[in-house]
């Protein structure tokens, strides 16, 4: 007798979605969502176009009506579409909550557009990534999953709730979801500090002091996985013990970020991207926004398909409030 089929396994981004807190209405019909989800068909099903969108020449395959899927299922759930679906996403928040900073034990953390574009973002072409010359010549395209990494040191469900923060989607509308999220993104911030890669990266000081071989020094430059045992040493040795102990940014030097972030810095520069986009992307993200429209709005006023296509035109326009402003 055949062994039972496995379920396709899910991700990240879908993975807070797939909660009771976006169980569909009763009685309304809806697609199911992706099993598996790319971070681009997220940002473009929700009409964003950071520079990770404008930069990325192609994007992987994306299954038929995949955005209308997640759409879908967001506004089943009212406070977090309010967020999803709001002028504010997209845009970094601009600070951490005093729990949250607390829990990088850091004078000086990284800022949460910086962790958004460190653990998202990409290089862009003609900007080589920090990879070796060997594993670019294997994977030409190879891209950073950074969260990938974290899979056995964390629920999915938390990463999952962390990444839709770094894209602008309020704690209040988590909270919902998870109750108990500030604690919780509190805890998933102490095993980024765990994490040999990112903790090294958030302390923004100098290492060379000490570096004893060239792998050392390449194990600094380089995200390869050849030199995981020696970023390790590096971590684990006294003086970035003590100084992640103490806090301490001695010797400073800039973050490394990947040159195309996932979200917007400001709300300006949100605002100023959106007026230059081609007349093609502004027409894409008019039907977005008609189509967040139709699931908030439209269903709910208009009793039938027909009188809700006879006024949908006015949702070509539509935002949500966004997140409140910490």
């Amino acid at each position: 007798m055949p062994g039972k089929k496995k379920p396709r396994r899910t991700d990240a981004w879908t993975e807070l979605l797939r909660t009771p807190a976006f169980a569909k209405p009763e009685g309304r019909g809806q697609k199911k969502l992706p099993p598996r989800t790319k971070l681009a068909h997220v940002l473009l099903g929700l009409g964003l176009h950071p520079p990770i969108v404008l930069g990325t020449r192609t994007f992987p395959g994306q299954r038929k009506d995949e955005g209308n899927r997640i759409r879908s299922t967001i506004a089943n759930n009212a406070l977090f579409a309010s967020s999803a679906f709001g002028v504010t996403m997209g845009v970094a928040h601009q600070d951490w909550t005093p729990r949250a900073k607390a829990a990088f034990n850091l004078e000086d953390p990284p800022s949460p557009y910086e962790v958004a574009t460190y653990t998202l973002g990409q290089y862009g072409l003609g900007t080589p990534a920090p990879f070796s010359s060997a594993t670019r010549a294997k994977k030409p395209h190879a891209t950073r999953r950074f969260f990938q990494g974290i899979a056995g040191r964390a629920p999915r469900l938390h990463t999952s709730a962390f990444m839709w923060w770094l894209i602008g989607v309020g704690d209040e509308a988590i909270e919902e979801v998870i109750p108990g999220w500030e604690q919780v993104r509190a805890d998933y911030i102490r095993v980024l500090m765990e994490t040999s890669s990112f903790a090294m990266w958030a302390l923004g000081a100098d290492l060379t002091p000490i570096v004893r071989s060239p792998r050392h020094a390449r194990a600094l430059l380089t995200e390869d996985v050849e030199f995981r045992a020696e970023r390790k040493e590096i971590f684990s040795s006294t003086y970035v013990q003590t100084l992640l102990r103490l806090g301490k940014r001695a010797r400073p030097v800039s973050r490394v970020l990947p040159t195309l972030s996932p979200v917007y810095a400001t709300m300006a520069e949100k605002e100023q991207t959106e007026f230059l986009l081609p007349e093609i992307w502004q027409g894409e993200l008019e039907r977005v926004r008609g189509n967040m429209w139709w699931n908030v709005v439209g269903l709910k006023m208009y009793p039938n398909r027909k009188e809700r296509i006879q006024h949908r035109d006015g949702g070509f326009t539509f935002q949500l409030e966004g997140r409140r402003v910490l």
